[in-house]
């Protein structure tokens, strides 16, 4: 199918861009070392200015006062967020606001807060294959039980966490979760989340469900497909600004007398990921634009979301085979892609399951063609 270019959006697309670049904090030397804390930091002052640019309004729609620019301009807030190597709360909210705007009778002052930046939002609890909180109805409430995996306590400060619930009667749900009501402990977890939420008797009102689908669904459009696609941009983006990083060192590190990228086995290695890194930005085009030109692109965003992970886990190698054994402690600030890579190929899906999806969706639309 080709994909005509559409000027306007084009241009748009150039303007938030650069006015992302110019707002968001610059991308840190790559051999200056920095304090622990400074994640946390960094979460925080880089959503003060997503507020301040009003970026949740952009994918936000008309009727909630957003301007509904669609994926287009969602995925470029997105891919520079990961290429600046910052905080993705942003799609957190973005995933929120597409939920609660889902049904026939959205919560209005709940979209109001989401959209003009009021109320800030995480993602927990995505990163198996079902969800790991069971809801149980509890008179008018909902009791959940369960372990959520979250980002660091002191990254999260007072966001509302936005996590998959399976329910009683069948079927997965989004839940908006009050952080006043669920204890976030610091503890490690295989994603590489450093925090651990246990909801075991936390109480929640029904209408903190946004959204509702068949959990056995696979290769899903709409909600959860947009989701997928702007992590998909997300890891983009961290891919792209781990590459640079990489390129950075290699010019300014010096071996035998010259620049370590002059060496072939380094400079091959810069170009496959470069190579790997600019077909990803292919694929990620064009499943926005199926996104936003009404085509069904639930298994195109799954199989970028798998390409997404696997791309920025090769750079992410690059990186740190470039930087040497210090790439491997938090001595050079390149460590804090290489953290938010193994935690972001795996939120929303392990590549391998995605495939898998993408696969049986592949094999029902050939059956199906076949009559």
């Amino acid at each position: 199918m080709t994909r005509p270019p559409d000027p306007v959006r084009q241009s748009l697309q150039s303007a938030v861009r650069t006015r992302l670049r110019r707002a968001l904090p610059p991308a840190r030397d790559p051999v200056r070392s920095r304090p622990a804390a400074a994640d946390g930091r960094d979460a925080e002052e880089t959503w003060a200015v997503l507020r301040r640019e009003r970026a949740p309004l952009l994918e936000a729609p008309t009727r909630a006062g957003g301007l509904e620019l669609g994926l287009s301009i969602g995925s470029v807030v997105a891919e520079e967020l990961g290429r600046a190597g910052l905080d993705g709360r942003y799609l957190a909210v973005a995933l929120a606001v597409d939920a609660a705007t889902s049904g026939e009778d959205p919560p209005e002052k709940l979209v109001g807060r989401l959209a003009g930046g009021d109320l800030s939002v995480a993602l927990a609890g995505f990163e198996s294959a079902g969800a790991p909180v069971r809801a149980a109805a509890d008179g008018a409430d909902l009791c959940l039980a369960g372990r959520l995996a979250v980002d660091a306590p002191g990254e999260l400060a007072a966001a509302a966490l936005l996590a998959p619930v399976a329910l009683d009667g069948g079927g997965t749900a989004l839940v908006l979760l009050d952080p006043a009501t669920v204890p976030v402990r610091e503890a490690r977890h295989p994603s590489g989340a450093g925090g651990l939420a246990t909801l075991d008797g936390v109480r929640c009102a029904r209408e903190s469900l946004l959204y509702r689908w068949d959990g056995a669904a696979g290769c899903p459009d709409e909600v959860l497909g947009r989701a997928r696609v702007r992590q998909a941009a997300y890891l983009l983006g961290l891919a792209h600004g781990a590459l640079v990083t990489a390129v950075r060192r290699a010019t300014g590190r010096r071996q035998f007398g010259r620049p370590l990228r002059e060496f072939q086995h380094v400079s091959f290695r810069l170009a496959t990921g470069y190579v790997q890194v600019e077909a990803l930005r292919a694929a990620v085009a064009d499943a926005v634009w199926l996104a936003d030109h009404g085509h069904p692109f639930g298994r195109r965003g799954t199989e970028v979301l798998a390409e997404a992970a696997e791309t920025a886990v090769r750079v992410a190698g690059i990186l740190m085979q470039v930087c040497g054994v210090r790439g491997l402690t938090g001595e050079l600030d390149a460590h804090r892609y290489y953290l938010r890579i193994r935690r972001e190929s795996g939120r929303l899906g392990r590549a391998a399951a995605l495939w898998r999806e993408a696969g049986r969706a592949r094999l029902a639309d050939a059956a199906d063609a076949r009559g």
